[in-house]
C-alpha cells in the first residue's frame, strides 16, 4: 500500500504513477539535515519515493518502432482484450492499446505473446520494459513520448520535456 503524495507539479506536468513492485529502482529522500543553511541531498521531499527509470534497457532499440505511425501514437481507446478503458498502455512495437496489469493485465498478456516489451503509459507517459521488469528512459523513446503529448494535450510539452 502506498499512501498518496502530495502534489508537486504544475496542472501541465505529469505526475509519476508509484506502483508497488521489488525490481523499482527507488529513491528515498533523507531529512535535510539540522543546519537550516545545507542544501537538501536528494529533490524528493522528505518521506516521499521516486522511481527511477532504468537507462540502459536493451530492448529499447530493438524492439520499438522505427517511426511514429501517420496518425501519430494512440492516447485513448480501449484495451484490445478487454475493453477496458481505464488505465491502458500502448505497445510501441505495433502500437496496439492495452490494460495495464492493476486492471486485467493485457498488457503483460500482449508482451508474453508477441515479444513486445516496450509500452507507453497513456496515464503519465511514462514507458515499462517487460523485458527488464522496469521503468525506462532512452532518448529513441522521445518521438513516440512528444507524439502522445502532443496528441493528448494539443500543444507541445514546456521546454520539450516530457
Amino acid at each position: 500500500y502506498l499512501s498518496p503524495l502530495p502534489a508537486v507539479h504544475s496542472p501541465r506536468t505529469l505526475p509519476l504513477l508509484l506502483l508497488p513492485h521489488s525490481s523499482f529502482s527507488l529513491q528515498m529522500s533523507t531529512p535535510p539535515p539540522s543546519s537550516s543553511t545545507a542544501a537538501p541531498s536528494s529533490p524528493v521531499p522528505p518521506g516521499a519515493f521516486a522511481v527511477v527509470p532504468k537507462k540502459d534497457c536493451p530492448h529499447v532499440t530493438a524492439f520499438i518502432s522505427s517511426v511514429v505511425p501517420d496518425g501519430g501514437v494512440p492516447v485513448e481507446g480501449a484495451c484490445g482484450g478487454c475493453r477496458d478503458r481505464s488505465e491502458n498502455w500502448v505497445c510501441l512495437t505495433c502500437f496496439n492499446l492495452n490494460c495495464a496489469r492493476a486492471v486485467n493485465g493485457c498488457g503483460i498478456g500482449h508482451s508474453e505473446q508477441s515479444s513486445h516489451p516496450i509500452a507507453l503509459s497513456l496515464s503519465d507517459l511514462s514507458v515499462w520494459c517487460y523485458g527488464c521488469d522496469e521503468y525506462i528512459s532512452h532518448d529513441a523513446l522521445f518521438p513516440f513520448k512528444l507524439a502522445a503529448y502532443r496528441k493528448k494535450f494539443g500543444e507541445d510539452p514546456p521546454n520539450n520535456v516530457i
